[in-house]
C-alpha cells in the first residue's frame, strides 16, 4: 500500500471514493461534502495495486492541521488503508497538533493515534460527530 499527496488529476479519484462513502453509502448532501476548502487542502489518496482506495484531507485550521475527509473504499475496509491513511497524515502533519471531527462511533479508531474527544457531541450532515483532538506533549 502507499500513501501519498494527490496532484491536480488524482483529486478527482479522492472525489469518487468521497462521493461513494459519504454520499451513496451514508447520505451526506453533496452541497455538505464538497466544499470551499477543496483547493486550499492536501488530499491524501491510498493507493493498492495502481488503485485508488482511500482518501483524507488536511488542511490548517486556526492554527490546528485538521484531518478531514477519511474514507476507505467499502471492498478496502478491513484491509489496514484508514490507519496507513493516519500515518500518512501524521506524517504531513509533522510537529502540528492536530484535530478533526470524527463520527461517534469512530472513536476508538482515532484514539489509537492520540486523540481524545473534547466537548459535546454534535451533528453534521445529521451523523453524530464529537471533536477530537491530538496536543503537542
Amino acid at each position: 500500500m502507499n500513501v501519498r499527496v494527490a496532484n491536480t488529476e488524482e483529486r478527482e479519484l479522492a472525489f469518487k471514493i468521497r462521493q461513494a462513502v459519504f454520499i451513496e453509502e451514508q447520505n451526506v448532501p453533496a452541497e455538505e461534502e464538497f466544499d470551499e476548502f477543496e483547493d486550499s487542502s492536501q488530499h491524501l489518496i491510498a493507493w493498492i495495486n495502481d488503485q485508488a482506495v482511500g482518501t483524507a484531507r488536511l488542511r490548517e485550521y486556526q492554527g490546528w492541521a485538521k484531518f478531514e475527509r477519511i474514507a476507505v473504499s467499502q471492498n478496502w475496509r478491513g484491509h489496514k488503508v484508514g490507519a496507513a491513511l493516519m500515518d500518512a497524515l501524521l506524517e504531513q502533519a509533522g510537529e502540528r497538533q492536530c484535530c478533526l471531527n470524527a463520527q461517534c462511533q469512530a472513536q476508538d479508531f482515532y484514539r489509537r493515534w492520540g486523540f481524545e474527544p473534547v466537548g459535546e457531541i454534535f451533528l453534521d450532515a445529521g451523523i453524530d460527530h464529537i471533536r477530537m483532538e491530538r496536543r503537542l506533549v
